[in-house]
């Protein structure tokens, strides 16, 4: 059983990861609509990537996940930020 501290974290986490979901998804959607990547597999889905992204580990948030960062002040924007900055190439 997990600790109850990781299981507050987890569920600060989850919410934080829905109430910011839709606009995140639309900033991922139109992401790849303005790319017109045709290479793309049909298979492929913003909603599936953005949720495999939200628990990446990014060295742009000193190696923690984008779904942590939601919860913080001003996180939500700092994350919409990496993207913007991973669809420009400028990612840092």
């Amino acid at each position: 059983r997990p600790p109850r501290r990781r299981m507050e974290r987890s569920s600060t986490n989850e919410s934080a990861r829905l109430e910011h979901w839709p606009m995140l998804l639309a900033q991922v959607e139109r992401m790849m609509h303005e790319s017109g990547d045709p290479s793309l597999p049909p298979t492929f889905t913003a909603s599936a990537w953005l949720a495999r992204w939200l628990d990446t580990p990014l060295v742009a948030l000193g190696g923690q996940t984008p779904a942590g960062h939601l919860q913080s002040a001003g996180g939500p924007e700092r994350v919409s930020a990496v993207l913007r900055s991973m669809q420009s190439g400028a990612f840092w």
